[in-house]
C-alpha cells in the first residue's frame, strides 16, 4: 500500500512538472524589445504591437469582437493605446473599437481616408474627438519607427487605383533581419492595386484574412511576397483549396492558423525571434 502511495505521489509530481514546463515554454519569460500579438477574435482581425515605449493596435473589429479585444488587452496589462490604426473604416469593421474609448487611454486614431465615411464610423470618430483623441489620415508612403520596428504604410499610396471610400491601410513591419506584411480583409481589386507595388511586398511572414484571402494565396502574389510563414488571422478553418494553393507554390512554407492555434505571439529582439501560441505552437523565426 505504501509503495502504491509513493508511486501516486511521484506520478502527481511528474504531471505538475510537465504542466509547469509547458506553461513556462508558452510565454516569454522576460520583457522583450518587440512583441507582436495576433489576437484571437470571432469575426475581425487585430494585431497588437508592444514595445517598451508604445502599444499600437492595428485591424478591423465588429461589435462582437469588442469583448475579446478588451480581455486580451487586459491580460497584457495594456492601459494606453498609443496609436489605433483602423484598416478599413466602415461600420462592420469599426464598432468593435468603440468600447475601447471608455476603458483605455487611446491617444491617436489613424485611418486610410476620412471622407465618404458611413454614419456609424463618423459617429465613432466624433465620440473619439470629444474624448480628446487625435484623428489623422494616413499620408501616402508614411513610415513610423516603433522601437526596433519600422512600420511602413504600403497603402494608401499616391499610385493607388482604389476609390477614396474603398481605401484600406496595408502595413509592413520591418525588424532587424525579419519583416511581416499585414493584410486587412481585401478583394481581388485590392490585390491588382497592391501588385503595382510588388517590389515592396517581400516579407518573411504574411498575414492573410477575410473572405477574399484566396486571391492572395495565388502564385503571382506569393511569389512577390516570398514568405516563409503564412498566418491565417481569421477565426475560421483553413480550406483544403487554400493549402493546396500554398503548397503547390512552395511545400516548405509554415502555415499557421489562429482557428487551430488560438492567439499567436511573435517576440524577441535584435534579429532573434520566436513565435508561440495559446496551444503551444513553437516556431523559431531567425
Amino acid at each position: 500500500m505504501k509503495k502504491w502511495y509513493i508511486l501516486y505521489i511521484l506520478s502527481a509530481l511528474i504531471i505538475i512538472i510537465i504542466i509547469f514546463t509547458r506553461i513556462w515554454n508558452i510565454f516569454p519569460q522576460k520583457n522583450y524589445d518587440t512583441e507582436i500579438h495576433f489576437l484571437e477574435i470571432p469575426i475581425g482581425n487585430c494585431t497588437l504591437i508592444k514595445t517598451k515605449e508604445k502599444n499600437v493596435l492595428i485591424g478591423e473589429a465588429s461589435e462582437k469582437d469588442s469583448k475579446y479585444i478588451k480581455e486580451y488587452l487586459n491580460s497584457q496589462k495594456v492601459n494606453t493605446i498609443s496609436e489605433l490604426i483602423i484598416a478599413s473604416p466602415s461600420k462592420e469593421k469599426v464598432l468593435g473599437f468603440e468600447d475601447l474609448l471608455k476603458h483605455y487611454d487611446v491617444e491617436k486614431i489613424y485611418l486610410p481616408h476620412i471622407t465618404d465615411l458611413d454614419k456609424p464610423t463618423n459617429d465613432f470618430l466624433n465620440v473619439a474627438k470629444n474624448d480628446g483623441v487625435f484623428i489623422y489620415q494616413i499620408n501616402n508612403g508614411e513610415e513610423w519607427k516603433v522601437g526596433e520596428i519600422t512600420l511602413s504604410f504600403l497603402r494608401p499610396s499616391s499610385d493607388t487605383t482604389i476609390p477614396e471610400k474603398e481605401k484600406k491601410a496595408i502595413v509592413k513591419l520591418t525588424l532587424p533581419k525579419k519583416s511581416i506584411l499585414l493584410l486587412p480583409t481585401m478583394e481581388k481589386i485590392d490585390k491588382i492595386d497592391l501588385m503595382l507595388s510588388s517590389s515592396k511586398l517581400k516579407a518573411d511572414i504574411l498575414k492573410v484574412n477575410g473572405k477574399g484571402r484566396e486571391e492572395f494565396l495565388q502564385e503571382d502574389f506569393l511569389k512577390a511576397v516570398n514568405p516563409d510563414v503564412i498566418i491565417f488571422a481569421n477565426n475560421s478553418k483553413v480550406k483544403e483549396k487554400e493549402l493546396q494553393s500554398i503548397y503547390s507554390w512552395d511545400s516548405s512554407v509554415n502555415v499557421v492558423s489562429i482557428y487551430e492555434e488560438g492567439y499567436l505571439l511573435f517576440y524577441g529582439e535584435k534579429g532573434k525571434y520566436s513565435m508561440t501560441s495559446r496551444k503551444n505552437l513553437s516556431v523559431r523565426v531567425q
